[in-house]
């Protein structure tokens, strides 16, 4: 396994971290078998949300949210962004940010 793998692998275990201690939800690296709507990054336990995380010093954020997007299905995209010595960024569609609300909203009601 490349260092880069190894870096991707840190990176969503730390994302999942920042996202649980952020929203308070369950966050874990999910299955990367292959991409699509059922193998997100990190997976939460907030339903409708479609996490892709990009470990990375050179982050071009359109192509990160393209793939977001195509793997989503009609999940909300959100990437997760952190470089070396950075705090994580969320980066999210201002077209979606009404859902994301929502889900955060819902998720709280059911809590």
């Amino acid at each position: 396994m490349t260092n880069g793998n190894q870096k991707g692998k840190r990176g969503e275990r730390e994302a999942a971290r920042a996202l649980t201690a952020a929203l308070g939800c369950s966050a874990r690296r999910g299955q990367q078998f292959c991409g699509g709507g059922d193998s997100p990054d990190v997976v939460t336990d907030i339903k409708g949300m479609h996490v892709e995380v990009k470990r990375v010093e050179r982050f071009s954020l359109y192509d990160a949210m393209a793939q977001a997007r195509a793997d989503a299905g009609d999940q909300v995209p959100v990437v997760i962004h952190r470089r070396n010595n950075q705090e994580w960024v969320a980066v999210v569609l201002v077209a979606d940010l009404q859902r994301l609300a929502d889900l955060l909203a819902d998720r709280k009601d059911e809590v």
